[in-house]
């Protein structure tokens, strides 16, 4: 290490899912924050996908600990989790208490419990109380100490987290708390203020995507003073250096260059595990002449989860392309997320750059798609079947604040019906160009066009509060 860089205040950087390394670690944020800082990344990256971490002067990589459970700090994580959902209880909220809670038969009966006694004493009073026995509990946790140890041996001075929800942030940021080193966290996605359970991670600061965002932490956090929430604009839709040639990109997933093309991007299995239906709607209105034939099919599933929703589907319809992300798979035995391999960045930016149109489950990839100024549309309606496993349920997460301000922006048509979705296709294919201005505008309004400065004024935020704490 040079000089220079042995004299720079020292930065933990807590990277703790996929989303993260994609966004801060493939991106330009470290390039940035090597100008002025030492940067000690914290990642949950596998064993045998190290290489994927780009080698950055100024930059050096720590393996995140698996954090232990402690039965009495997991228990009252989830009192939390569901007495903020029940304080702060929406129509959005309404709807997604009827998702079935996934797990074991034992992790489902432990969360309904916590589900039950966090009814019964939800207020704004007790969950204050109830975060300051949490704090005790979790900074008992072994790995706490063994950060603290460490960040006094690196010498850190702020930690920041590109997630403020993951628990391997956990005991990073609680050894930072108690060595009294500033924690910020950006809030990773768009509906993960409204739409998530309580952010138990005890942050400092926040840096969010935009003003909106700011006053949902003033909404559903009101003990957090607006002073310590700072508007930065998100650095999750920055395109490339070197984007893919379109004939590149079609060579790759087998896509004829001179035919245009409908991408289909799908949720988790989880939530939705009949999405693949719509497709089949898609291409049996292109088999019967509905929609032009020259129209090509490609679907991108959900990225990190084993995905076998489209096999048969393929089966049956040949022509269509599944572009499955190249994403490592859930690891339990390392504790270690999904990942991204580095060219995956390349295909997805590729499939937002070159579509004629995207159709999508009223997901962040309508942003993806509109920041290039290519029309969507929103699956919007429901298909129900005599066997439920077998039905999709759309029309509920019109009830959630991030999806209202997709629908109330007029930027995306809402397929309400198989017919409805067919025409959308068919007038979207014919004028590109239709509802251009409600597209920028939406973009203009989640971003606030900080796109190409989030990192930089991430980077201004880290300075600001660092000298505000010496």
């Amino acid at each position: 290490m040079s000089k220079n860089l042995q004299n720079l205040p020292a930065l933990a950087i807590i990277v703790p899912d996929g989303v993260g390394v994609k966004d801060f670690i493939y991106g330009k944020f470290c390039h940035e924050l090597v100008k002025n800082y030492k940067l000690h990344i914290f990642h949950a990256v596998s064993p045998e996908h190290l290489d994927f971490l780009p080698t950055i002067e100024g930059v050096q990589y720590h393996k995140l600990l698996k954090p232990s459970r402690n039965f009495l700090e997991y228990f009252i994580g989830q009192v939390l989790f569901f007495m903020h959902i029940h304080e702060n209880y929406t129509p959005g909220r309404k709807f997604q208490n009827t998702f079935k809670l996934q797990g074991s038969r034992h992790s489902v009966i432990f969360r309904r419990f916590c589900d039950y006694a966090s009814k019964l004493f939800a207020s704004r009073n007790n969950l204050k109380r109830l975060d300051n026995l949490y704090y005790k509990c979790a900074k008992q946790l072994p790995e706490v100490k063994l950060y603290q140890k460490l960040f006094k041996e690196l010498k850190i001075e702020a930690l920041f987290s590109t997630h403020q929800r993951p628990r391997m942030a956990l005991p990073p940021t609680l050894a930072a708390r108690e060595n009294n080193i500033p924690a910020i966290s950006f809030i990773s996605s768009w509906d993960n203020v409204s739409s998530k359970g309580r952010i138990i991670i005890p942050f400092d600061y926040f840096c969010v995507w935009n003003h909106h965002m700011a006053t949902e932490m003033q909404r559903f956090y009101p003990d957090i003073p607006s002073s310590k929430v700072f508007v930065t604009g998100t650095n999750h839709f920055a395109s490339p250096d070197k984007p893919l040639s379109r004939e590149v990109f079609c060579d790759k997933i087998g896509l004829d260059k001179n035919r245009p093309f409908i991408y289909i991007s799908t949720g988790r299995p989880s939530l939705l595990p009949k999405e693949h239906i719509y497709t089949k709607i898609v291409l049996d209105a292109i088999r019967q002449g509905l929609v032009d034939s020259k129209v090509q099919v490609v679907v991108r599933p959900s990225p990190g989860h084993r995905e076998e929703r489209f096999d048969n589907l393929m089966a049956e319809y040949p022509e269509l392309i599944v572009a499955r992300p190249k994403w490592t798979q859930n690891q339990a035995p390392h504790y270690a997320p999904a990942t991204p391999y580095p060219e995956d960045l390349l295909i997805l930016d590729a499939l937002n750059r070159y579509c004629n149109l995207n159709i999508n489950t009223l997901s962040t990839m309508t942003l993806d798609v509109a920041i290039f100024d290519n029309p969507v549309i929103n699956f919007f309606f429901d298909i129900v079947n005599e066997d439920e496993s077998k039905s999709i349920r759309m029309l509920g997460f019109a009830n959630m604040d991030h999806i209202q301000l997709i629908i109330n922006s007029n930027a995306t048509k809402l397929a309400t019906s198989p017919k409805n979705l067919i025409e959308a296709i068919n007038i979207y294919l014919k004028d590109k160009t239709l509802h251009r201005q409600e597209r920028r505008e939406m973009v203009s309004f989640h971003t606030e066009d900080m796109v190409d400065s989030a990192n930089a004024n991430i980077a201004n935020v880290i300075t600001k509060i660092l000298q505000k704490s010496k």
